[in-house]
């Protein structure tokens, strides 16, 4: 009788198991379907991506890619890493590497919307790295453009847009 009790009590557990797998697994599929802002390629148009964090900065995570024909917030105009960068350089500062995207970016909107930022309705925002993404090997900025304030969505790309 103890031998069918511990087999019981087996089965049980691995039930258990497997159960609280597929729960947490459920909870992560739409975390592990999105798309890295790293991964993306010039072009693509996304959704998602900024979530307000503490500091009133956006905090970058996955984004869903989506034809720039249907409705989405964003698109990657231009991906690059910052100059330099290598796995025996130290990080240059936050505020060289901040002001070196913006400067970058502000050109590389105006070689892909067709015009320069500061006359564009488009809105812009910069990712690039942070002291940790660089000593985990990050070092890409990222460019991203989006609709005109007050219009949440665009449903059509904004390369050669010249708006």
């Amino acid at each position: 009788m103890p031998l069918v009790a511990g087999i019981v009590i087996v089965v049980i557990v691995i039930a258990l198991v497997i159960g609280l797998l597929a729960f947490i697994g459920s909870g992560l599929a739409p975390l592990l379907s999105k798309t890295a802002l790293q991964d993306l390629t010039v072009g693509q148009c996304f959704n998602g991506g900024r979530a307000p964090s503490e500091s009133g900065t956006a905090v970058v995570f996955g984004v869903d890619v989506v034809a720039c024909t249907e409705p989405h917030t964003s698109e990657l105009v231009a991906t690059f890493d910052y100059p330099g960068s290598g796995s025996s350089a130290p990080y240059p500062g936050l505020d060289i590497v901040d002001g070196y995207s913006e400067e970058e970016c502000i050109d590389r909107f105006a070689e892909y919307v067709g015009l320069n930022f500061n006359s564009s309705v488009l809105g812009m925002t910069y990712v690039y790295p942070l002291d940790t993404n660089w000593r985990l090997g990050d070092y890409s900025i990222q460019c991203v453009a989006h609709p005109p304030d007050g219009q949440e969505h665009a449903s059509e790309s904004f390369r050669n847009a010249r708006r």
